[in-house]
């Protein structure tokens, strides 16, 4: 249980972060209406480092009132729980009683939606950020059914990233942004740095969003099978081709694989267009 000194010292925060200033407004901007702000949890989902805490100040600057951002990677918040709602609560009456409140990367504490539960039912404005899209599908549906609101955040699009490198449309800029992608962090460290941190987020969450979150042995077989379908995007493949051309251990565990993979924003499926259902779902999506 943590200590009323550590919650206090965290909720009395700056309340504007810094690194706010001169960001990217980004071009899809999520709805959030005065009615619905004491009733619905806005949440933000997303693969790691695409934008979602940036988002997240930016519409904080955009609500009135007081506010409170909760960093939940914040390691003077390492070991939050649910013993430590109660107290949580009580501070926020206490000291925070009319601010609205802004969770950042909810899936590190367990029972987050008991604490957003109980925020919505005091009347609470909530706008939180999650990097893991099973975790926060499956606990909303269950705890907050009706009460959320979401959003999903992606890397820059090519619009974004013209805005951001102060580039011009054309054929060389858009060779540039195929290449380097859209992530803030990478754009503004340079080519070379930039694809070492690439490399650096892919690693992160293949094993903090999949690996640790599944208790997987081993992820060599899933990185395998994800940089086969990096290197194969828009192809149709099916699970049994990728089994046996892979050496997978079994066509079960390479459809897990998939699933964990796109549950963590790395892949994207688009299934087989058709009029008949039936062949919509038979069909091999591409990725």
């Amino acid at each position: 249980m943590l200590l009323r000194e550590t919650l206090l010292a965290v909720l009395d925060q700056p309340a504007v972060p810094p690194a706010l200033a001169g960001e990217l407004q980004r071009h899809r901007q999520p709805t959030w209406n005065r009615s619905q702000q004491q009733s619905h949890a806005l949440v933000l989902t997303g693969v790691r480092r695409c934008g979602k805490s940036t988002l997240q100040g930016q519409i904080r600057q955009t609500v009135k009132g007081k506010a409170v951002t909760l960093n939940l990677e914040d390691t003077r918040l390492y070991g939050l729980g649910p013993e430590d709602f109660a107290p949580l609560l009580a501070l926020l009456e206490e000291h925070h009683p009319d601010a609205s409140i802004y969770l950042d990367e909810v899936q590190e504490v367990p029972e987050w939606q008991r604490l957003v539960r109980a925020l919505l039912d005091k009347g609470r404005r909530v706008c939180l950020t999650g990097s893991n899209a099973s975790l926060l599908g499956r606990e909303l549906g269950s705890k907050l059914t009706g009460r959320h609101l979401s959003h999903e955040v992606y890397p820059f699009s090519y619009r974004e990233f013209l805005e951001f490198t102060a580039q011009q449309p054309g054929a060389a800029s858009l060779q540039k942004y195929l290449a380097r992608g859209g992530f803030a962090a990478a754009l503004s460290a340079g080519a070379e740095q930039g694809a070492v941190l690439l490399r650096e987020l892919l690693r992160d969450v293949v094993q903090r969003d999949i690996v640790s979150r599944h208790a997987l042995r081993a992820s060599r077989p899933l990185m395998t099978l994800m940089l086969h379908l990096l290197a194969h995007t828009g192809q149709p493949l099916s699970l049994q081709s990728l089994a046996k051309g892979l050496a997978l251990p079994s066509v079960a565990q390479t459809g897990r694989m998939i699933e964990y993979l796109q549950d963590a924003w790395l892949l994207l499926a688009v299934p087989r267009y058709s009029t008949k259902f039936k062949q919509r779902v038979v069909s091999p999506p591409k990725y």
